[in-house]
């Protein structure tokens, strides 16, 4: 028990890492490991090449910065919502399966100038 602002708090009775997320306490390693491949992935993509491109030519960097950091943080949550759905509806082997094929077919699209 330790005593806080006057007041006696169990510190058993707190969640360890003290955040919540969707019911759950967060998982630090996989929160490493999503934010470096994702870090990684949009290192010269073509979403880091147009920001800079709008912060070079806008005069307001922090504006461009606000706007994408926005648009990346809806797109992920839209992401996330739509693999938490997913997950129920199809068996993980054919998300693995079809998730191979739209990046083999991205892939070709991409190298044969397609896409």
């Amino acid at each position: 028990m330790t005593s806080v602002g006057g007041g006696v708090h169990n510190r058993d009775a707190l969640p360890s890492i003290g955040i919540l997320l969707w019911g759950g306490p967060v998982d630090w390693k996989l929160l490493a490991s999503t934010f470096t491949l994702v870090f990684f992935a949009e290192l010269g993509d073509k979403t880091q090449l147009a920001t800079m491109m709008l912060a070079a030519q806008s005069g307001s960097p922090s504006s461009v910065f606000i706007g994408a950091s926005l648009a990346l943080v809806l797109t992920s949550f839209l992401g996330v919502l739509f693999g938490e759905a997913v997950v129920h509806l199809l068996p993980q082997r054919y998300i693995t399966t079809g998730s191979g094929v739209a990046f083999i077919v991205l892939g070709l699209l991409l190298v044969l100038g397609k896409f």
